[in-house]
Parts: C-alpha cells; sequence; structure tokens
C-alpha cells in the first residue's frame, strides 16, 4: 500500500514530529499488475522524449543576493539575507524513468559503498524483471498505464543523494533551492514558483486528481524552471531545523551539522495551497519513502 508524504504544518507552522496527511487517498489508487497477466513490453502513454539520466536538462541560475524566508512567525521567520553562488538546477523533478536508467547504470539496488552503503535504492513505481529495472506498468479495467515522465517519488532521501552523486552532483540546499524556486536573479517576487495563481504552475490538492503528472507540463518560473510549486515535494540536502533562520549565516548557508530530519520543499500535489509557496519548508527522517516526495538534480558546474 502507498504511503503519502505527511506534511508539517498547521497554516504555515511545520511542526517537526506532526505528520498529517494531506490528502486521504493514495496517490494513483491503480491495481498492481497481477501474476496471472502477461508482461507487455514497455509503452509509455505520452510520446514525450525521455532524456538519459546522466544527460539530464539543466537550467544556469546565476547566483546571487535574496530575502529568504517568509513573515514573522512559526519556520519561515525571519526573513533574512542570503548569498548563493550561481549553480545548474535540472529543468524538472527527476523522473521515473531517468531513475530507472540509473538503476540500471548502477548495478545495485543499494548503496555500494560509503557512509550510507547498504541503504535501498528502490521505489514503488519502478520494478525489476529479469534483472532490468523498469517503470511498472499498472492496470485499470485491462487498459495498461504506464508513466516513465511523472517525478519519481517514494525514494528516501539517501537513494536521492546517491542518485545525485551518480550524476556528477548533489542536492540542493534549502538556500539554493528557494533562490532558484523564486527566480533567481530576475524574480518577479511571486508567492510561487512562477505566479501568483497556484494553479497555473502546481498540481496540488485543487487541480491534480489525487496523483502526480508528467513533469513540465504546468508554467516553468522566471528561469524557466517547472514544478517547483507542487506535484512533489523535494528532498534538499540540509539537515533540518525549525529554528535554523534565526542563526542562518549569510553565505550559502548549508543547514545545520547534524540532525534527525532531512530538509524538503516544494509542495506535494495532494497538498493545499499553503504548501506550494517557494518559502515553505519541512523536515521528515530521510528513510523515509512517501508517495509525494521525489528531488532534482544540481551541479556547482555543467
Amino acid at each position: 500500500m502507498k504511503t503519502t508524504i505527511f506534511s508539517l504544518f498547521t497554516g504555515l507552522l511545520v511542526a517537526s514530529l506532526m505528520l498529517v496527511s494531506c490528502k486521504g487517498n493514495d496517490n494513483e489508487p491503480l491495481t498492481t499488475i497481477s501474476d496471472e497477466l502477461p508482461i507487455p513490453p514497455i509503452t509509455p502513454n505520452d510520446t514525450t522524449p525521455i532524456p538519459n539520466a546522466a544527460d539530464v536538462q539543466m537550467v544556469s541560475v546565476m547566483g546571487g543576493t535574496y530575502q529568504m524566508g517568509y513573515g514573522t512567525s512559526s519556520n519561515t521567520a525571519p526573513v533574512h539575507m542570503v548569498t548563493v553562488n550561481s549553480f545548474y538546477i535540472s529543468k524538472t523533478e527527476i523522473t521515473r524513468q531517468q531513475y530507472a536508467n540509473f538503476l540500471n547504470a548502477y548495478g545495485s539496488d543499494v548503496i555500494k559503498e560509503g557512509k550510507y552503503a547498504g541503504e535501498s535504492l528502490e521505489s514503488i513505481y519502478l520494478e525489476k524483471i529479469d534483472g532490468v529495472w523498469r517503470v511498472d506498468i499498472r492496470y485499470i479495467d485491462t487498459v495498461m498505464y504506464c508513466f516513465p515522465n511523472r517525478p519519481v517519488a517514494a525514494i528516501s532521501w539517501y537513494a536521492a543523494d546517491e542518485y545525485c552523486k551518480w550524476a556528477g552532483g548533489r542536492l540542493p540546499t534549502e538556500a539554493e533551492w528557494e533562490y532558484a524556486a523564486r527566480g533567481g536573479n530576475q524574480t518577479h517576487g511571486y508567492t510561487y514558483s512562477g505566479s501568483n495563481i497556484v494553479g497555473d504552475v502546481a498540481w496540488y490538492s485543487g487541480n491534480s486528481g489525487g496523483s502526480t503528472h508528467d513533469v513540465a507540463q504546468k508554467m516553468p518560473n522566471e528561469i524557466n524552471i517547472y514544478d517547483m510549486s507542487g506535484n512533489v515535494y523535494e528532498w534538499c540536502s540540509d539537515w533540518y531545523d525549525a529554528s535554523y533562520y534565526t542563526g542562518s549565516p549569510t553565505d550559502n548557508p548549508q543547514g545545520v551539522e547534524s540532525g534527525s530530519l532531512k530538509s524538503f520543499r516544494g509542495g506535494g500535489e495532494g497538498c493545499p495551497a499553503e504548501a506550494q509557496t517557494v518559502y515553505f519548508r519541512g523536515g521528515i527522517t530521510p528513510s523515509t519513502t512517501q508517495s509525494d516526495i521525489g528531488f532534482r538534480l544540481l551541479r556547482t558546474s555543467n
């Protein structure tokens, strides 16, 4: 049974240990493939080209200084000035097909070495048949569905981190993520990433129909990045600290040195508009594999 990411907010106040589901239904409530049904070849339900996992489209983000945070209370305050260096960030959230490509190239279902060796890399949206990982195929009333261009989700922070290392990069910090979501040095000061109207840029509880959607179907933000509001929440590199903004350094903040929760940003498809803002933040255990939390790639050189 799929689980949903639990939002950590009451209004805009995020409680680090009070986990409340944004939606009452499982994401994509489709029946799993039956043992009695033949396994057909993969046939995407659209004709959108699928890039190789190691060749993700990246957007150049020129560094700058901006006001990070929002309001005077909760974990988004105080508003403070932050400077970040230039970087590249993936135009979209990493897709299921891109992540399947990674697993097949990586050659292991768990992290092979290092601090997090042994942590699982699997996702409920992928299946392994005859030693090959692929996007899973599902049936509704005998009709086959395959969603390779939806964002990969239900992977842990450890798995997202390992993918980014393999792809020559890393997860974004919260400061980098928010700067990119706000439109970098071309920002128009929108509440959501690219608009003040949430439905223009985000799949959220008001329009998603209870499931994620193919990436890049909504409007991009000012610097041509898609889905930084909505579709799935996105892992960040930082350890989460609700009070971090009260003492955050000015230059390239990295988060606290250690903790029990990892930060996430961006808003899930089952959550309301309040969770889709460019400043919304929360934390959850890094081993969590929820059906509406994914990630995007950051590189410091392209």
